[in-house]
């Protein structure tokens, strides 16, 4: 037969406290546990109206964002060509008009006459 209980008093604070220190060991991995839930759940409720105030403040604009989207997924290809194009061609006559000190010159030759956006010093 198993011994008598000692009752407790509801007033009991330190038994009360060290029955907590027990039981708290045991109850660690489920208070993190409950502790990271609670965090992933705020934090879902958060991250859901974030994304709805950013939807409200982009509302005006998804009609041109997604024409940009489709237009420049179309072109890029044809910029690609561009560039390059310009890559290769583009600086040698930046040098050109660097070394004769003209700001724009009209045609590939140095026959082409220099169009002048400045007016020359008096």
């Amino acid at each position: 037969m198993d011994p008598p209980r000692k009752k407790r008093s509801v007033f009991s604070v330190g038994e009360l406290l060290s029955s907590f220190s027990n039981d708290s060991e045991k109850n660690d991995k489920a208070l993190k546990l409950a502790m990271f839930n609670g965090f992933a759940i705020i934090l879902v409720i958060v991250s859901v109206f974030t994304v709805c105030g950013v939807y409200f403040i982009l509302q005006p604009f998804i009609k041109p964002l997604l024409w940009a989207l489709l237009v420049g997924s179309a072109l890029h290809p044809i910029k690609l060509v561009v560039a390059n194009k310009l890559r290769t061609q583009v600086p040698a006559y930046i040098i050109e008009c660097i070394y004769t000190s003209d700001p724009i010159r009209i045609g590939r030759s140095s026959d082409a006459q220099p169009i002048s956006l400045i007016p020359p010093p008096s």
